[in-house]
């Protein structure tokens, strides 16, 4: 004669095996997925990261590009100024021979063409690198 007890423990030990084995499996899947999903985001991560990283590398060359453009159209930009510069040199010019001097103007356009041009690139330069000076402090603050 079997007590209640062995019945109960004849009967019912395999169907909590069975419980504790599925329960082990999905214990198991679940750390599975867990860490095939850290994989996943890492590779999101890093995708993200270089493509960020050629975003910037482009954003640096174009900005690069940007400021070798500015600084042609700077130089560019003084050619009329020297051009208007040596014009007024020259009506100054005209204006001393109205009142009996004897320079000539071309000589003296052609005097003061170097001296405007060299005075213009100076200041422009000098203009310049104020402008990145002041750029770089607000950058700083």
């Amino acid at each position: 004669m079997q007590t209640i007890e062995e019945f109960m423990d004849r009967r019912f030990t395999p169907a909590v095996s069975t419980c504790a084995s599925v329960s082990q499996r999905l214990r198991e899947i679940s750390e599975r997925v867990s860490q095939a999903s850290s994989l996943l985001s890492t590779r999101v991560g890093i995708a993200s990261e270089k493509q960020n990283q050629l975003l910037l590398a482009s954003m640096e060359r174009r900005a690069g590009l940007q400021l070798r453009l500015q600084q042609i159209v700077e130089l560019v930009s003084i050619v009329p100024v020297i051009y208007y510069m040596t014009g007024i040199v020259g009506y100054l010019v005209r204006a001393l021979n109205s009142i009996g001097s004897s320079i000539s103007v071309e000589l003296a356009e052609g005097v003061a063409l170097p001296i405007i041009a060299s005075l213009g690139i100076v200041l422009a330069r000098l203009a310049h690198r104020r402008a990145l000076s002041d750029m770089a402090a607000s950058k700083a603050k």
